[in-house]
């Protein structure tokens, strides 16, 4: 196994060129004991010249066994770009990225498990020659199965500050601690979490009720009315998993809303596209067969109040939209071979 540093060593040479690397710089090899292990690790990074304090170029840390640890970059004594930790095997598994961005003072750490999930994300404030100083923004956790496990939120002074969010096994809100300013102001279990949900998604759907009149008074209503009467409820496992399932009904009849919605935008602009494209040449067939589609079908297709009905009815006008689409395609394709058939 050529040695990491040998490879190294050649790649500089390679990259200097006339202007050698080496005429500017001076390398420095330190060798360190590695915390809590009896095995040594050799810092390798270079420093000016003429100023013999200030790190310049490649830095890596190499074990004794020849394993690459870590490896990044200076710029005039600061950390700059993407650095790398590695796990301390011959995987050269990534185990850590950190990456910097000088104008902003910051660095941005990804870390992850040795099966290469996502464990944690955030970003830290720098100093100015890159040494951390602290979290800012939010942090996510990650268990060892992706799921969430925690969510920390920090203000630009490194604080604590709004919500920290705690997951229980299955990914879902298990509690809330709300700071400011590094001080604990209150605490919100699930069951609190959970009440908050319940009355965001009752208040966005009472404000669809205008736009969805037939299928509120159908599917909406009954929902919002088995949720009124579990509010009544007091706290307990088996009515917090009453109060899920009324949530997930609710999501799920609110999403189905404002697909509505996309689906109502998209079958019009298919039906202008499609009529400024081709009524002039083929007014008989547009007036007969596509002018009934929005006379007819869409006004039928807002009528339904079965969210599975009007689902269906909506892919099935966008299939035919499409379909008319391509088939006067192929008429005017077939009218130009006439016509050139017609010239001969």
């Amino acid at each position: 196994m050529v040695s990491k540093f040998i490879k190294y060593s050649i790649y500089l040479w390679m990259v200097a060129g006339a202007n050698s690397i080496f005429a500017q710089h001076n390398e420095v090899v330190e060798r360190i004991a590695e915390p809590g292990s009896y095995e040594s690790v050799y810092k390798r990074y270079y420093v000016l010249a003429d100023a013999a304090d200030v790190q310049d170029g490649f830095y890596r840390e190499i074990s004794e066994k020849d394993i690459l640890l870590l490896e990044g970059t200076y710029a005039n004594g600061r950390k700059t770009g993407k650095w790398l930790r590695f796990f301390n095997n011959e995987s050269e598994q990534i185990k850590e990225t950190l990456e910097f961005f000088d104008e902003k003072f910051e660095a941005e750490q990804i870390a992850y498990s040795n099966t290469g999930n996502t464990l944690e994300t955030g970003k830290f404030k720098c100093d100015s020659k890159g040494n951390l100083l602290f979290k800012i923004g939010e942090w996510r956790y990650f268990k060892q199965n992706e799921l969430l496990e925690k969510v920390e939120n920090f203000d630009a002074g490194g604080n604590k500050n709004g919500d920290q969010i705690f997951y229980d096994a299955k990914g879902k809100v298990d509690k809330i601690e709300i700071y400011s300013a590094n001080s604990l102001v209150k605490t919100k279990d699930k069951f609190d979490f959970q009440k908050e949900q319940l009355l965001d998604f009752n208040s966005k759907l009472e404000n669809a009720k205008p736009d969805f009149s037939n299928i509120y008074k159908a599917e909406v209503a009954p929902i919002l009315k088995e949720a009124k009467t579990f509010g009544k409820l007091e706290k307990s496992e088996t009515n917090f998993l009453t109060g899920e399932r009324i949530l997930e009904k609710m999501q799920t009849v609110h999403a189905a809303l404002m697909r509505f919605t996309d689906e109502e935008k998209v079958l019009t602009e298919q039906y202008l596209a499609v009529r400024d494209k081709y009524i002039n040449a083929y007014s008989p067939i547009f007036l007969t067969e596509i002018k009934r589609i929005m006379d007819i079908d869409i006004p039928e297709y807002k009528r339904l109040e079965s969210i599975t009905e009007r689902t269906v009815k909506g892919l099935s006008l966008i299939t035919k939209l499409n379909e008319f689409n391509v088939q006067f395609g192929k008429l005017r394709t077939m009218d130009s071979q006439i016509e050139k058939l017609a010239n001969i």
